[in-house]
């Protein structure tokens, strides 16, 4: 098993496409304009065995983006955080055996060795108890209130590291 982190920069055309793919097969995120806010991620994480089964990403959100996240969830605080964990997704058959904490750590790990004294957040789908629990095993809790999200379809949860 290895664990690659890489900038889109330094990424193949093959794995930022295999990145998107899997991305889209999680079925959680909007696919409009995906590919550029790929590209614009600070560091892209993959779990490969024979073949990828897990991927997530750290990215610099958009100021906007940030403060309509924290506006929503009911918390003040944006200006702690300059990172957002997201796009955790591990194929289904591999599940269960500890892919996404690898991830987390990976991101913790990269986070400690390469960035300012600022946090990260992320936000995970209510209904995404799985997820949930990853993010409070390593550390998180949530913030504030559940909000619709932009789509309205579902609601998400804004999670920060415990102060």
């Amino acid at each position: 098993m290895e664990i690659l982190a890489k900038s889109p920069k330094n990424c193949s055309a093959d794995e930022l496409k295999l990145f998107e793919e899997l991305v889209l097969m999680g079925d959680e995120v909007d696919p409009n304009g995906l590919k550029d806010r790929i590209l614009n991620a600070e560091q892209l994480f993959f779990i490969k065995e024979d073949k990828y089964v897990g991927i997530a990403a750290l990215n610099r959100p958009k100021k906007y983006y940030k403060s309509d996240v924290f506006y929503k969830a009911g918390s003040s605080d944006e200006d702690k955080y300059e990172y957002e964990i997201g796009w955790i997704y591990v194929i289904e058959e591999e599940r269960e055996n500890g892919y996404g904490g690898m991830l987390m750590d990976s991101i913790s790990n990269y986070l400690s060795n390469n960035s300012s004294s600022k946090a990260c957040f992320g936000t995970v789908r209510e209904n995404n108890t799985g997820m949930q629990r990853l993010f409070a095993k390593h550390g998180f809790s949530k913030v504030g209130h559940s909000y619709n999200s932009t789509s309205g379809e579902y609601s998400l949860v804004l999670y920060v590291p415990y102060v």
